[in-house]
């Protein structure tokens, strides 16, 4: 046929073919799907049972050389294309001696795998069309030049990223639940402790002579389970990170305080000396520290207004009053923005409002290397408010920002950021 001297001729698809469906060291042989048929059909079978075909059974599937009663079917033939019951596979064996006609078990899902029009096996998938065809449907000019793999491959690909993706499900899942384990623990631990060291003060008020003799022996126990807190909370310590504020980064109608671990709106402007790093139309400051692998940090905020939380790369604008130096405003820094009334997460000046319950509290995870960017609502428990997916190509650079509009002075002396670890 046509077809057939196309796929024998044409080197390209030979090799195409070859590849795709059976790659096989036999099948390097350029001379072996034209000269040797039967080592072919060996072929197509050996790609058969790797897709899959075998694995669907039926276990009532009729002979289809039957005239009569039609008997229940044993083997089905992948050459004829048909399923046979015991006495017709005989006599399909005696009429097929020598040739290689591969039997497998019998499935009734054979003519669903089957090309319509070629009537052959569907073992190619075509990426372009998005459909299963047939080895000579590849050669067929509506597919030339497609991107086509076979069937199995493309359903192994299917798999794996479906499986990456319930895995990086279970992590954020596992993490949370890690880091709300720990919390209900050292609050548990603390409140035990305080309920003893209460007990016992209150037990030896009446014996004065004992008096330091038992305040050394509850101090023990004191420090005992406090120890306990600390090793608990040592197994998440890789994450954590301790953040300080760069007061050459800080707009000067911002003040800095708790030795450059808290921020808080001023109106009066600081007497900041001149550098090129600070901002000086936002109200913004940002970290010394420039963040990369796993860190995990938490924020305190407080004031009716709210502030922006942010992570920002270091080339950030710093002068002039355009988004390209607001937080959130332009492709270099996320920022959530948190007030009494709601948050809101934005970047390159794109919003996305976030409705929980309120909390002044809030705990940021950031995984550089996996690109992913968490901000958790921390209370008694811990709940995901925002997780963005992306790739990061420069160190973060934590960041508070007061005010969305750098026209205006901040005002604001109630408004405040205090940031730690746990």
């Amino acid at each position: 046929s046509h077809h057939l001297d196309l796929f024998i001729k044409d080197d390209k698809y030979k090799y195409m073919f070859h590849k795709n469906i059976f790659p096989t060291a036999d099948l390097d042989d350029s001379n072996a799907s034209a000269s040797d048929p039967d080592r072919s059909v060996a072929c197509v079978a050996e790609a058969l049972e790797r897709t899959g075909l075998q694995t669907e059974q039926a276990e009532d599937v009729e002979c289809d050389s039957c005239s009569d009663r039609k008997e229940k079917a044993i083997k089905t033939c992948l050459v004829c294309l048909a399923s046979y019951c015991e006495t017709h596979l005989r006599l399909h064996n005696e009429l097929n001696v020598g040739k290689a006609h591969l039997l497998v078990d019998v499935t009734g899902e054979l003519q669903k795998k089957t090309c319509p029009q070629h009537h052959k096996l569907l073992e190619v998938y075509c990426r372009t069309e998005r459909q299963c065809i047939c080895c000579l449907c590849m050669l067929d000019t509506n597919h030339r030049g497609h991107d086509m793999v076979s069937a199995a491959t493309e359903r192994a690909e299917k798999q794996v990223k479906n499986l990456t993706q319930a895995t990086e499900e279970e992590g954020d899942r596992i993490f949370t639940e890690l880091l709300s384990f720990i919390r209900r623990s050292h609050t548990e631990i603390i409140t035990l402790v305080q309920s003893q060291m209460t007990t016992e003060l209150n037990r030896i008020q009446g014996h004065s002579q004992d008096l330091e003799q038992e305040i050394s022996k509850l101090k023990r126990k004191h420090w005992t389970l406090l120890g306990f807190c600390i090793f608990t909370l040592f197994l998440i310590s890789s994450v954590l990170v301790p953040l300080s504020l760069d007061p050459n980064t800080a707009h000067r109608n911002l003040r800095l305080t708790e030795q450059n671990q808290a921020v808080a709106c001023s109106i009066e402007p600081q007497s900041y000396p001149e550098h090129p790093d600070r901002f000086e139309s936002w109200a913004q400051v940002l970290s010394k520290e420039g963040l990369t692998g796993r860190c995990y940090w938490e924020v305190v905020w407080s004031g009716q207004y709210g502030v922006d939380l942010a992570v920002s790369y270091k080339d950030i604008n710093r002068t002039g009053q355009g988004d390209d130096s607001g937080f959130g405003y332009n492709r270099h820094s996320w920022s959530l923005d948190c007030s009494m009334f709601r948050y809101a997460l934005v970047h390159n000046n794109e919003e996305t409002e976030i409705s929980v319950p309120l909390s002044h509290r809030i705990g940021v995870y950031l995984d550089h290397r996996a690109g992913q960017l968490s901000f958790y609502s921390v209370s008694d428990t811990m709940i995901l408010l925002h997780k963005v997916q992306t790739r990061f190509t420069q160190p973060l650079y934590p960041g508070f920002g007061f005010s969305s509009n750098p026209n205006q002075t901040p005002e604001k002396p109630n408004q405040s950021v205090y940031s730690k670890c746990i």
